[in-house]
């Protein structure tokens, strides 16, 4: 007997990326089990995909909300397992590849797909594809649009040639002025949007920027002689111009990993930076001097050769930076970012535990020694057990390992897949409540 009249459900359709989804199937056949797959490409080299084992109730119903995967990619009750639970699919021509889209107005389209087959890896089910026998067991068959632009938002591209930047700009719909958050990404080169996107939902207009490219001579701001800071400086004042932020109450700023380092240069420089949120970064001018104005601010670059590296050639690169636990020891005192003395500025410090790109808790730690010294008013430290270096938003599938093409080395980022997915939905839980928080007098002022 084959099902003829199987149906998947989802709901709601189309539906936000940091959103939780409703997936059900109908019509199978009772006490049953069942593959069910998900598959997206996010380009031509790179995509991702999961499978779980499911059984069907005596009424021919499986509900991933409700009902336990029995193998596969995951095991037990997991809503969204489908979509965190992804890995690199085994036909990726780029084996580092990162499931996360750079254009926002680009939705992730997810296939899901019934099987009537027990499928027991993603290379047989990458087999079975190629020889065209898998499409024969789908019983049904849905694509779940995954969006990063709310509806009515307003997006506006902003252009080196034209505003001496390039970014992007995020206008939630209703009357503003909003409160104001740049997203400054992390160490990917070129334009990515796509949390500035997802934060511009909650009530806030957000600038994702660039901060460097590969392509030689597009910006001026980064050199031999190190990063310029009048960039950003630049871009502050662009987006505080604009008539839908509301520059009276601060500006937030959202930085990850390499762009830490930038984010709080910007607290310490800028007055209009009201707070902070920094995730698995460094605490001193670390992979190149950091330059204001007539003041250069020396790095202590981090020294490769002494990582860790797995037998299959991946670092772990942690141990390649200056681990002394004191932030003014004179071996990197001469290069301690003075965020901690700015008591009006606000600070979301998130490390992930098993952070093994950088020594992030270990930064963490030595802001919080500088912090607790000066008693500064305002900070948080969000601790994640199990978590690895890339942070993302909410059901992204954990990065494993990263090609930093930029340093010519390719990294383990750690992490263990469930306890890190878990993770980065809290961390974005914890980061958009701390944005409300201290943005609260201007996110009044928007609701009126």
């Amino acid at each position: 007997m084959k099902e003829t009249k199987a149906q998947i459900h989802v709901s709601p359709q189309p539906s936000m990326f940091d959103e939780k989804v409703n997936i059900s199937v109908e019509g199978l056949l009772p006490n049953r089990t069942y593959t069910i797959h998900s598959y997206t490409n996010v380009s031509k080299a790179s995509a991702f995909e999961c499978f779980a084992h499911y059984r069907s109730n005596k009424h021919g119903v499986v509900s991933i909300k409700d009902d336990s995967s029995l193998g596969g990619s995951y095991r037990g009750v997991e809503p969204m397992g489908l979509f965190w639970a992804m890995d690199r699919s085994p036909d990726n021509t780029n084996p580092h590849a990162r499931m996360a889209e750079r254009n926002a107005s680009k939705p992730t389209i997810v296939d899901l797909h019934v099987y009537d087959l027990i499928l027991h890896s993603l290379e047989e089910i990458s087999r079975l594809r190629k020889q065209g026998i898998l499409q024969k067991h789908a019983v049904s068959s849905k694509q779940v649009e995954r969006r990063y632009l709310a509806e009515g938002v307003r997006k506006m591209s902003l252009t080196l040639e034209e505003d001496g930047i390039w970014a992007s700009l995020f206008i939630p719909p209703g009357k503003g002025p909003f409160p104001g958050v740049i997203h400054l990404g992390g160490g990917r080169p070129g334009l990515v949007e796509n949390q500035a996107a997802l934060l511009s939902r909650y009530g806030f207009a957000t600038m994702a920027l660039a901060s460097f490219d590969k392509t030689p001579g597009k910006f001026t701001h980064y050199s031999d002689k190190g990063f310029g800071l009048d960039y950003f400086e630049r871009a502050l004042k662009v987006f505080t111009s604009n008539p839908d932020v509301d520059s009276a109450c601060g500006v937030g700023v959202v930085s990850f990993s390499f762009t830490t380092a930038i984010g709080l240069s910007m607290a310490q420089h800028l007055d209009q930076v009201k707070c902070v949120i920094w995730i698995n970064g460094q605490t001193h001018a670390t992979y190149c001097p950091l330059i204001f104005k007539e003041v250069t601010l020396p790095s202590i670059p981090p020294n490769f050769k002494k990582s860790k590296f797995s037998k299959e050639g991946f670092a772990s690169a942690r141990y390649a930076h200056n681990l002394c636990n004191d932030p003014l020891h004179e071996s990197i005192a001469s290069s301690l970012i003075k965020f901690h003395l700015k008591p009006k500025v606000g600070y979301l410090f998130v490390t992930s535990l098993d952070d093994k790109a950088s020594p992030s808790e270990l930064n963490v730690n030595r802001a919080e020694t500088l912090l607790k010294e000066v008693n500064h008013p305002n900070y948080e430290i969000l601790r994640l057990p199990g978590a690895g270096h890339v942070i993302m938003a909410p059901y992204s599938p954990i990065t494993i390992t990263l090609d930093q093409g930029n340093f010519n080395i390719k990294m383990v980022q750690g992490g263990e897949k469930v306890a890190h997915c878990r993770a980065q939905e809290s961390a974005w839980h914890c980061q958009i409540e701390f944005l409300k928080a201290n943005l609260d007098p201007c996110m009044e002022k928007a609701k009126l």
